[in-house]
């Protein structure tokens, strides 16, 4: 009798600072979200497969926050940081463990 391989799928929701859309095209990232499933399960890198994508939100898969009101503003100056936008959003990241 051949031997039985057991696959194990799961999904992860994230929220992410920065664009979603570049968190998700960056190599780095999705090899870093392999080898966190990979650690976490106790199974070898080998055996994992990891696909994110951005959690779509209607018109953007960007939710921006603007620090408009002045006093928002001197505080976030006061603390030495600069005012602007933030790009902030979720990625789906969808993996599977194939397990011998």
């Amino acid at each position: 009798s051949s031997p039985v391989e057991i696959l194990i799928l799961g999904f992860l929701r994230l929220s992410v600072d920065g664009s979603p859309t570049a968190f998700c095209a960056d190599p780095a990232m999705v090899q870093a979200l392999t080898d966190a499933v990979a650690n976490v399960s106790g199974h070898a890198v080998t055996s994992v497969n990891v696909t994110c994508s951005t959690q779509s939100s209607g018109s953007d898969d960007r939710q921006r926050r603007l620090l408009d009101e002045p006093a928002a503003q001197a505080a976030v100056e006061e603390a030495g940081a600069e005012v602007g936008r933030r790009l902030q959003g979720l990625v789906d990241v969808a993996y599977s463990i194939w397990v011998p």
